[in-house]
């Protein structure tokens, strides 16, 4: 089952009381790559990521959260080379940094919501898209908007492409209340998913796997432990 759970950062003071007991549960190399960010808030989000990450996969297979390496793939997605069951996936957004684990390959976006550009969708949409797009009332594009583009991003991170790849090299339809992603007309084996509960926010998930948790897990209580 897909799973997605999320965690919004902290103030500066309750940041670096916890940041050392976080950073405890790096391996080396990752507490030094953290280090690196001199930004404030892009260290925390970075952080904030891998030991969401960490702890969910130490739960699962029963490995300590330091003990297990990231590897990257040729576009640099990270997976775990030794636990080749589990897959993950990490996004973030202004306060909010967001996890994606399941059985099969996924890919996970959240964008802040806020008046689109409509210059951006001409640019980076597919014409079917943005045919779509255009037609609908002014209310309703905000949302479609953001849904698209939050699973175009999901998608190309299950695939690893990420920047690599156009956006509008696939087109995403919606069909009934779904979603279905289509290049060249073929359907991809690929299920998507909009989650709620982040106010402000759209969030979407892409994955090989046909099996979605019903809500974002917002309780994250097992970082503390």
């Amino acid at each position: 089952m897909v799973e997605v759970f999320a965690v919004q950062t902290l103030n500066e003071d309750a940041y670096q009381q916890v940041k050392p007991v976080f950073m405890r549960l790096l391996p080396l190399n990752s507490q030094e790559r953290t280090e690196s960010y001199t930004h404030p808030a892009s260290q925390q989000r970075t952080l904030l990521g891998e030991v969401l990450t960490r702890k969910i996969i130490s739960q699962k297979t029963g490995i300590a959260p330091d003990k297990f390496l990231f590897s990257l793939s040729k576009h640099g997605k990270p997976y775990l080379n030794d636990f080749p069951q589990l897959h993950f996936n990490i996004s973030h957004s202004h306060e909010w940094v967001v996890v994606a684990v399941a059985s099969a390959p996924v890919g996970i976006d959240v964008e802040r919501i806020r008046k689109p550009r409509l210059d951006v969708a001409l640019r980076f949409f597919s014409e079917e898209e943005k045919n779509v797009l255009l037609k609908l009332p002014d209310e309703e594009q905000t949302q479609y908007f953001y849904r698209l583009w939050t699973i175009k991003e999901s998608y190309l991170k299950l695939t690893g492409e990420g920047l690599t790849a156009s956006l509008n090299t696939f087109t995403v339809k919606q069909q009934n209340e779904n979603f279905a992603i289509f290049k060249e007309e073929v359907k991809q084996n690929i299920h998507v998913k909009i989650y709620p509960g982040i106010p402000g926010f759209c969030l979407a998930v892409s994955s090989e796997e046909n099996s979605f948790a019903e809500l974002v897990n917002t309780d994250i209580s097992f970082l503390a432990g």
